[in-house]
């Protein structure tokens, strides 16, 4: 890329302001992407594995132990597609 030698902080200032936004644009899409399998998997029932947590507490000890059970192979699964939609962004593309 060539750039004007009058602006040099320019080029730099694009580039680490792409960089910025594609890190949070990652963040944002894999965020998003776990939060709707574990939902998915948790039927709606809770929204994050803390309130599956605070929720158990209050329930006797069997269902307690049923939806915490439930909401960690929900949160487990909501991090294994992570990892597989995360290599599969990061994977080499054929040229």
């Amino acid at each position: 890329m060539t750039c004007s030698t009058r602006w040099p902080g320019s080029a730099a200032s694009m580039s680490q302001t792409g960089n910025y936004f594609g890190g949070s644009l990652g963040f944002a899409l894999l965020g998003t992407v776990a939060a709707a399998v574990y939902r998915g998997r948790t039927g709606g029932g809770s929204d994050s594995l803390a309130a599956a947590v605070e929720a158990a507490r209050h329930l006797p000890a069997g269902q307690g132990a049923e939806l915490l059970h439930g909401a960690r192979s929900a949160f487990t699964a909501a991090l294994h597609v992570n990892g597989l939609v995360a290599a599969a962004l990061f994977a080499p593309w054929p040229c």
